[in-house]
C-alpha cells in the first residue's frame, strides 16, 4: 500500500522547483506483471500531463464499459491572468510562467473534449472562479466569492476559515451545476459554519481582508508543525559544517602551533638561563682558581713570608 504522504508529496512535484518523486514495485506490494512493468517509475504533478483528470476517464470507460457515465470535474484553477506588463527576467519566474501556459493549454484541450462528449456522459465542471447567487442561505456572499480564486495553492497549510470557506463556496457551486447536468446532489453531513457573532457586514469585511492576505504567498523557511523543515536544518547544519570545516581546522592547527611555539620559547629561556648560571658559575671557580695558583706562586717565591 502507498503510503498516503508520498502519494501527496509527488502530486505536489510540481517542475521545474520540485523533482519528480520515484516509487518501486516495493513500494506498491507489487510484483513483476504487466501492472507495474518496470521496476520503478518518476511521478509528478498530475497537471503536467491532465490537470482534470478527464483523460483517465475515457481511458477507463474505453476499457470497461461499465464505468460510470456520471463525471464531476473539479477545477480549483484560478483564471488565468495574461501579465503584458512584466518581463520575466529571472529563469526561474520564467521557467513557472511558461509551465503555467503548457498547464493552462492542457485544461482547455481537455474541457473542449468534454463539452464534445456532454451528449455521452453527465459532466458537471466544478469551477472555484463559479459566481453563484448568493441569496439562499448558507451561500458566500459574491464579495467573497470573487476572492475565493485568488487563494494561494501552492505548498501552504489553509487555515480553518479558507478551508470552510472553500468548502462552503464548493457545495454551493455544485448545488446549481448538478441540476444543470442532469445529476442529483448527493446527500451530505457537511455542516454550514454557525452564523457569526459579529454583525453580518463587519464578517463579511473581516473575512475579505483575511482572503486578501490569503492571496499572497507566505514564504517561510521556520514551521515548526512541519517534519520537513527539522530535515531542513539538519541539511543547513551539514553544510554550515561542511563550509566551516577547513577554517576551524586551520583556527585549531594555528592554536596548536601557538601552543607548541609558546612552550618551545619557555624552554629554551629555561635552558638559557640555566646554562647562564651555569657560566657563572664555570666563571668564579676559574676565578678561584686562577686565585688559588696566584697564591701558590707567591708562597713559593717567597717561602719565608
Amino acid at each position: 500500500m502507498l503510503p498516503l504522504s508520498l502519494a501527496v508529496a509527488a502530486s505536489s512535484a510540481y517542475p521545474p522547483i520540485c523533482p519528480p518523486v520515484t516509487i518501486t514495485r516495493a513500494d506498491l506490494g507489487e510484483e513483476d506483471g504487466p501492472d507495474f512493468p518496470y521496476p520503478s517509475e518518476s511521478l509528478t504533478d498530475g497537471g503536467l500531463f491532465d490537470n482534470l483528470g478527464f483523460e483517465q476517464f475515457l481511458r477507463n470507460k474505453a476499457h470497461d464499459p461499465d464505468t460510470p457515465t456520471d463525471l464531476v470535474l473539479s477545477d480549483a484553477g484560478a483564471a488565468f491572468r495574461w501579465r503584458t506588463q512584466e518581463s520575466f527576467w529571472w529563469i526561474i519566474r520564467r521557467a513557472l510562467r511558461a509551465t503555467d501556459i503548457l498547464t493552462k493549454r492542457v485544461a482547455d484541450q481537455t474541457l473542449q473534449i468534454s463539452k464534445g462528449l456532454q451528449s455521452s456522459f453527465r459532466i458537471a465542471h466544478i469551477r472555484i472562479d463559479e459566481q453563484i447567487d448568493d441569496r439562499p442561505l448558507g451561500r458566500l456572499p459574491i464579495v467573497l466569492q470573487k476572492r475565493l480564486p485568488r487563494v494561494r495553492t501552492d505548498m501552504d497549510i489553509f487555515s480553518s476559515l479558507e478551508i470552510s470557506l472553500l468548502e462552503r463556496h464548493a457545495y454551493g457551486v455544485c448545488e446549481v451545476i448538478f441540476p444543470k447536468n442532469g445529476l442529483e446532489m448527493p446527500p451530505t453531513e457537511y455542516q454550514m459554519d454557525p452564523a457569526p457573532s459579529a454583525s453580518l457586514s463587519e464578517w463579511i469585511s473581516q473575512t475579505a481582508r483575511v482572503l486578501d492576505r490569503s492571496a499572497r504567498r507566505r514564504y517561510s523557511l521556520v514551521n515548526f508543525k512541519d517534519g520537513a523543515f527539522y530535515g531542513l536544518l539538519v541539511w543547513c547544519f551539514v553544510l554550515l559544517l561542511a563550509a566551516i570545516s577547513p577554517l576551524l581546522i586551520t583556527t585549531i592547527q594555528i592554536k596548536l602551533l601557538r601552543s607548541q611555539l609558546a612552550d618551545a620559547t619557555q624552554a629554551y629561556r629555561a635552558s638559557q638561563a640555566a646554562a647562564d648560571a651555569a657560566n657563572a658559575d664555570k666563571a668564579a671557580a676559574i676565578a678561584r682558581a686562577q686565585e688559588l695558583e696566584q697564591q701558590l706562586r707567591d708562597r713559593e717565591k717567597n717561602p719565608m713570608k
